[in-house]
């Protein structure tokens, strides 16, 4: 059966609360938090949240206005959610040891560029297919194959 998709709101509204709820038991009886220990991660996250919620705002306000562009739209979305995945990733970085989060911010780099990524291998396959086919003997004219006597 198949299964409708999951609004990227939907998403970030379950995953936000179970990345808190997992810093919170992280850091609890500690005498410092993710803030005293992760500045940057933290700050980042903060305003990915924020752009976040002027981006979810701003879709609203587009929805309910008679004069819709779909450029703005698409601007929209695209930055809702390049906001709410490095809000997601930032959270859960602190979650993990060094190396880990490094290939978590990798990740997230690859799959939010992976629209611009698939483009260019089209590109480059594109142009190792035309190069082999350059170097193929084309038509009527293949070489001949002879049996060897036996």
């Amino acid at each position: 059966m198949p299964t409708t998709p999951t609004p990227p709101h939907a998403i970030l509204a379950f995953l936000l609360p179970v990345l808190v709820n997992f810093l919170q038991l992280q850091y609890q009886g500690k005498a410092f938090s993710p803030f005293e220990t992760h500045p940057k991660t933290m700050w980042v996250a903060v305003v990915s949240l924020f752009l976040y919620c002027l981006a979810y705002d701003s879709e609203r306000r587009l929805s309910s206005s008679r004069f819709r562009p779909i450029y703005y739209a698409r601007v929209v979305r695209g930055g809702m959610g390049l906001s709410g995945s490095l809000l997601s990733v930032s959270l859960a970085s602190l979650l993990f040891q060094d190396s880990v989060w490094l290939l978590l911010y990798f990740l997230y780099i690859v799959l939010s560029n992976r629209q611009m990524i698939c483009h260019r291998l089209d590109v480059l396959w594109s142009w190792l297919r035309e190069k082999i086919m350059a170097g193929l003997p084309s038509g009527p004219h293949r070489p001949e194959r002879r049996l060897l006597p036996v």
